[in-house]
């Protein structure tokens, strides 16, 4: 399966993944196709929520060409919560096994949001931020996994 179709997959094609863990920084950014960042704001988790979607997520997306993937990574969390002040931190690279067996990796990251602008005009319709993990999830084989590790990496609650 070529990045450009994984791009496709709609949200429930990854309800039967494998996820697997790798420490940070140990693969060539050619070989990372999504950033996904686990972000704080006032003590608080942040989430968005895609216009097309009822559901909630993390903010990320996939790496675009000639972008490294900490550059994907602050433009997705701009593009999709309007931060404008806040700080990155590398925390892992994981692995999804897709359907056909094929692996898909990504940067896992976590931000601590010092503001937030205006939402800029994109997929995203809101930013909620919340002191729990919201129940109606859109990737709920994913994220939780990645927000836990995040979560004990940093001993927060």
């Amino acid at each position: 399966m070529s990045l450009n179709s994984l791009s496709k997959l709609k949200p429930c094609d990854l309800s039967a993944i494998e996820l697997a863990q790798y420490p940070a920084n140990n693969m060539a950014n050619s070989q990372l196709h999504w950033a996904v960042i686990v972000a704080r704001y006032q003590n608080q988790w942040v989430f968005v929520k895609h216009k097309d979607r009822t559901t909630l997520e993390s903010p990320g997306g996939k790496r675009e060409p000639g972008e490294t993937i900490g550059e994907c990574a602050h433009r997705e969390l701009f593009e999709e919560t309007g931060a404008t002040n806040f700080n990155l931190e590398p925390m892992a690279t994981y692995a999804i096994k897709l359907p056909h067996g094929e692996l898909s990796y990504g940067q896992l990251f976590f931000a601590s949001i010092d503001s937030l602008g205006p939402l800029p005009s994109s997929e995203i319709e809101k930013v909620v931020c919340s002191s729990k993990y919201p129940d109606a999830h859109t990737y709920p084989n994913v994220h939780p996994f990645l927000l836990d590790q995040v979560k004990n990496k940093l001993n927060l609650a």
